[in-house]
């Protein structure tokens, strides 16, 4: 019974190769890994306990042919059994190296079963195995194959991985494998070298200026050269060759590394904190995860986390693409390098993820010189992003001394025609206080837009950045309380009354402007002393409008404008131009103690003061009477609108211009 034992035994050796479901793969010189496709069968282990005999004893059913280009059988958890038989078509090579285009995996056996029956185990490196193990020493893993000319052979190749289970490789003649081996350290040498080249420039333009765009580009950069290092294999053959476990692991920390640093650079780069609020919250979002995925890696399945790395890998890039784009909006010069690099590095994530998550046939070469290639291009630019960025501050910060140089020049004027309006208000002050009606009219309407005028020219002084338009509207403040200062001149050098002066302006095309433009220069003219005050004031104009008497108009809105503030505490203005039938009405209404319509009057008569100003100072009593004198006139009306407790709201009436 044991001799008929050996007997099937042997027998079943010799037939084995014969049993290849698949057809034999003939090796008359280097086959590349997608010419295997259709020669491959596979069987999943869950337990991974089997031996190779045990596999060759499996009967055929158990067995499925490979239908993709190269095994992958995405993220799985089984021992993964690959066969194929091969014969030797050539006349004098002997020596064949089977190349594997992976770096590393958990567990990887190379079996061979020769046509006597023979199993030898090529290669044979687990998880707890050094680098010095492999039977070449090579980045990617090498299993030699001694295959006579002529002879066939049956190869089973046993792995298990922790991340993707694709596993391409192909079959070189020695010198082969020796010619790619040298033109792979040639091309790496040169990747290597030109990826630390604009790392070196960074590092001496981080020690020369300080900034710390540099030392966010360097550690992007270095973390993304690591981790390519760490997926040619290079780590683990120069770096860590006694250390496997953590080469197993380092795929983690490192892939991570790429994923916070790189949105790191962009958030210090575009200035999201200041620019682009929103946008830094989500980067900071993007990095906080990858950082928890490192950490959940001490209590979950890594095989899960590096499948969902590279998807994170992925919106990492694109978040830092879609910062590029948004900046680009409003600073296309400063960041157009910046842009262009990532939509770059995007297109070769998203190579990765398709390869990983959906499944595309790409090679593994392919994937990996589109990454270099893409990574070698990105660093230039973003190195170029870097100097074009300071290239284009430079440049805006001469315009901005420039700009500024005009600015304070443009302040001394203004300063120096406030000054001179003072000086001139203090003389025609006393000359008017003892004149006639008229005279302490004007007085009394110069008051209030100085002040206000003079709260203007000091913030523009202390903020240099202002509108044109709130330039526009100072300078029609100068225009108007110049305007009354000259009338108060020549009325106290008896060349003109004043009346006068107002019937001659009437006539005059020149005096007269559209209400819009009168109402937006008295709200200009009265929001500094507004804002001074903490008071709220808000200005709804309207898309009507008419012609006015622009000095009329001006004094009548300047003094119920400037009443509102005196005497409003706390609270909110609204000044506002509503269409109510044939008439636009200019409303104000405010939160301050209110006037009844008896009280209101009273208040329209000269020199009636009924209470104080919210400061605790009395006014002049003549504001409602010269708005009332005023409108009367011209032609205006000016109407108490309604009787509050908390406040008063008044309106003033100006016809709407027929056609």
């Amino acid at each position: 019974m044991r001799l008929l034992a050996v007997m099937a035994t042997f027998f079943l050796l010799l037939a084995t190769p014969l049993l290849a479901k698949s057809p034999v793969v003939g090796l008359d010189g280097p086959r590349a890994p997608e010419s295997l496709q259709g020669h491959i069968d596979y069987f999943l282990e869950p337990a991974g306990e089997l031996k190779p005999a045990d596999i060759l004893a499996l009967p055929e059913a158990a067995f499925s042919p490979v239908t993709t280009v190269s095994p992958d059988f995405g993220y799985t958890d089984s021992t993964i059994w690959l066969r194929l038989s091969a014969i030797n078509t050539t006349q004098d090579v002997r020596s064949w190296r089977i190349h594997f285009r992976e770096n590393f995996k958990q567990l990887l056996e190379v079996h061979v079963l020769s046509a006597a029956g023979a199993i030898k185990t090529t290669y044979d490196v687990g998880l707890g195995d050094t680098f010095h193990k492999r039977p070449i020493a090579y980045p990617e893993m090498v299993a030699p194959l001694n295959l006579p000319p002529g002879e066939t052979a049956t190869i089973l190749i046993k792995y298990w991985s922790q991340g993707s289970s694709h596993l391409a490789f192909g079959f070189e003649t020695e010198t082969s494998f020796a010619a790619r081996a040298a033109a792979r350290s040639a091309k790496n040498f040169l990747y290597y070298g030109m990826m630390i080249i604009p790392l070196l420039l960074a590092s001496l333009a981080l020690a020369i200026y300080r900034h710390p765009v540099f030392a966010a580009y360097i550690g992007s950069w270095l973390a993304a050269l690591l981790f390519v290092m760490h997926s040619d294999g290079v780590t683990f053959q120069y770096f860590w060759p006694n250390a496997p476990a953590w080469n197993s692991f380092a795929s983690i920390p490192l892939g991570a590394g790429v994923i916070i640093l790189s949105p790191n650079f962009a958030r210090v780069f575009l200035n999201t904190k200041v620019n682009h609020p929103i946008i830094d919250k989500l980067l900071w979002g993007v990095m906080g995860l990858a950082f928890a995925m490192v950490v959940s890696s001490a209590f979950l399945d890594n095989q899960t986390l590096k499948k969902l790395l590279v998807l994170l890998s992925l919106i990492s890039v694109g978040m830092c693409a879609f910062s590029g784009f948004v900046a680009a909006l409003t600073r296309f010069k400063e960041v157009r390098f910046f842009v262009i690099a990532w939509v770059g590095f995007l297109f070769a994530a998203s190579i990765m993820s398709l390869r990983h998550w959906i499944g595309l046939e790409i090679s593994q070469d392919f994937q990996n010189d589109v990454i270099r290639t893409v990574m070698v291009v990105d660093a230039s630019l973003m190195g170029l992003s870097i100097a074009d960025r300071y290239n284009q501050l430079r440049l805006s910060r001469q315009a901005a001394i420039n700009r500024r140089y005009a600015e304070e020049n443009r302040n001394l004027k203004l300063l120096a025609r406030l000054s001179d309006l003072e000086r001139r208000f203090a003389q025609e002050s006393e000359q008017l206080r003892s004149r006639d009606v008229a005279s302490a009219n004007t007085l009394h309407d110069l008051q209030q837009p100085l002040a206000a005028l003079r709260l203007s020219v000091r913030a523009l002084s202390n903020n240099a950045e202002q509108t044109p338009i709130a330039i526009d509207e100072m300078e029609k403040s100068f225009f108007y309380i110049e305007g009354l200062m000259n009338a108060a001149s020549q009325q106290r050098e008896n060349k003109v009354t004043l009346k006068a002066l107002e019937a001659e302006e009437a006539d005059d095309a020149t005096s007269r402007f559209a209400l819009r433009k009168v109402a937006d220069s008295v709200m200009q003219m009265f929001l500094p002393d507004a804002t001074a005050k903490g008071l709220d004031l808000c200005y709804f104009p309207s898309r009507h409008d008419t012609i006015v008497s622009s000095m009329e108009a001006m004094r009548i809105l300047s003094n119920l404008l400037s009443n509102a503030i005196k005497y409003t505490d706390n609270g909110r203005i609204l000044f506002c131009v509503r269409k109510r039938g044939e008439k636009l009405r200019v409303e104000i209404h405010d939160t301050g103690r209110g006037l009844s319509r008896a009280e209101f009057l009273k208040a329209k008569e000269r020199s009636t003061r009924l209470f104080q100003t919210a400061e605790g100072k009395d006014g002049a009593g003549l504001g409602l009477a010269i708005v009332d004198e005023l409108a009367r006139s011209t032609g205006y009306e000016v109407n108490l609108l309604c009787e509050r407790s908390g406040g008063l709201s008044i309106g003033v009436s100006f016809p709407l211009a027929k056609g």
